[in-house]
């Protein structure tokens, strides 16, 4: 049995512990409504230039022109590449192990559907659980750090050059949502919805080519960048949770812990009091 010292230090342990996931919660709270209100910002201009792009493109069709490049469904059967984003830091529950699960999932069940699988990772913690999977190619290092429109940008752009030069059927990306958790999302080709029998005819300057051609790189790139938002919004919603269970749990341990001291401690009282009158009876 644990002596008394030996509980009081679990206790003082156990509290130094609850102080730190605390604080850690605190912090991730903050941080994380600065996340929000940023994807939330971002989210309408997404929306309305995918809108832009659909209209554009389908004009474009109707008129019997050839699509843009990243419009284009690639190759029936072709190889695939699918981004993985995760955390660079841990402490954030079920964060990253569930979104490695889901890619492993999603390579299982593609295997054999496509001439090629590739991985790359955003985030350490990706990195660490996939790199030794035969379809993990690269680690694109710092994109999560400090999230900025150039970094999707620069993502965007390398993935629309491999997407046209290496002929490749399809790149996806699994993320966390911030409200949806665990997605996996299309990126290219880019999908325009079907129904658009309502468009209204306008006159472009300059022409709807020039304008779809100037479009569709922002688009693919503020995808990658929103893409980029949800993961960290994602992130510190998971850490804010599971900080807030971990000090919940270290709250109940020290009660548990002080209960076992008392009954202890009364024990030891107990034990010294019977020594004491079992000695005076002694004496008599």
């Amino acid at each position: 049995m644990a002596s008394l010292k030996d509980i009081k230090k679990r206790i003082k342990s156990v509290k130094n512990t609850q102080k730190i996931t605390k604080a850690m919660k605190m912090v991730s709270a903050a941080k994380l409504r600065k996340a929000q209100e940023a994807v939330e910002t971002t989210r309408p201009y997404v929306s309305r230039i995918h809108e832009t792009v659909s209209a554009l493109a389908t004009r474009l069709e109707k008129q019997g022109e050839a699509p843009h490049p990243l419009l284009e469904p690639g190759l029936k059967g072709g190889p695939i590449h699918v981004i993985v984003l995760t955390s660079d830091r841990g402490l954030c529950g079920g964060f990253n192990a569930q979104t490695v699960k889901r890619t492993i999932k999603f390579l299982n069940d593609e295997q054999g559907q496509h001439e090629k699988i590739t991985i790359s990772t955003i985030g350490r913690k990706g990195r660490d659980a996939l790199k030794n999977r035969p379809e993990f190619t690269e680690h694109h290092e710092g994109y999560l750090e400090k999230v900025a429109f150039f970094k999707g940008e620069e993502l965007g752009k390398e993935f629309a050059r491999r997407y046209t030069e290496e002929g490749l059927d399809g790149v996806f990306v699994i993320y966390n949502h911030f409200k949806s958790g665990i997605t996996l999302k299309q990126l290219l080709p880019i999908e325009c919805p079907e129904d658009t029998d309502d468009l209204v005819e306008h006159e472009y300057v300059p022409t709807k080519r020039e304008i779809l051609d100037t479009l569709i790189p922002k688009h693919f790139a503020i995808q990658m960048f929103q893409t980029l938002q949800e993961t960290i919004a994602a992130e510190h919603l998971a850490r804010m949770m599971a900080m807030d269970s971990a000090t919940t749990n270290a709250n109940d341990m020290v009660q548990k812990l002080q209960l076992k001291y008392n009954r202890a401690r009364q024990a030891a009282i107990t034990t010294e009091l019977m020594e004491i009158i079992s000695g005076a009876e002694a004496l008599k």
